[in-house]
């Protein structure tokens, strides 16, 4: 209660409004980061995601030429991916990128490009990378094919039954 000698303050008031409005501006917008934050890192942790590549062994090409292939397949899926879904992309990097090298199981072409037909049914983001033909084999010859970055379960449709390289 206010003394009736004392006369009401009103640049206290005034001075404690704002402060207080500023405070809850404030603290609303660390609530929404927060709540994005949240939201994000349970879509994280509901949709594991990683980009594949199968890369041809009957070829023999060294490990060298195969993990530049690789990197070829990884920039082409990343620009792609970029263009038509950022977010996807966004999430998979939150998850730390992971990458999964795996042994084609069948020798030639046919079989990466069946494999990759089955991943575009699914909506993935594929790459088929073809060789220059500078080094180690013929311009043309597709050495890898890159799946995702994209949600695990459906990568490990197409994917699963291939081994490690």
């Amino acid at each position: 209660m206010m003394s009736s000698d004392r006369p009401i303050d009103y640049l206290s008031i005034v001075t404690g409004m704002v402060i207080g409005f500023s405070s809850a501006w404030i603290l609303k917008g660390h609530i929404i980061n927060t709540l994005s934050f949240v939201k994000n890192l349970t879509e994280i942790t509901q949709h594991n995601m990683k980009l594949v590549f199968v890369v041809r062994t009957d070829l023999g090409i060294g490990k060298g030429k195969l993990a530049s292939q690789c990197a070829h397949a990884a920039v082409s899926c990343y620009q792609k991916l970029l263009s038509t879904s950022p977010k996807t992309l966004r999430l998979w990097e939150l998850m730390g990128q992971p990458k999964i090298v795996l042994k084609a199981e069948e020798e030639g072409e046919q079989y990466l490009l069946h494999l990759c037909d089955k991943a575009k049914a699914l909506g993935l983001v594929t790459a088929i990378v073809r060789d220059a033909g500078r080094t180690q084999v013929e311009s043309g010859t597709i050495t890898v094919l890159g799946i995702g970055p994209g949600k695990s379960d459906l990568i490990d449709q197409i994917t699963k039954h291939l081994k490690l390289l």
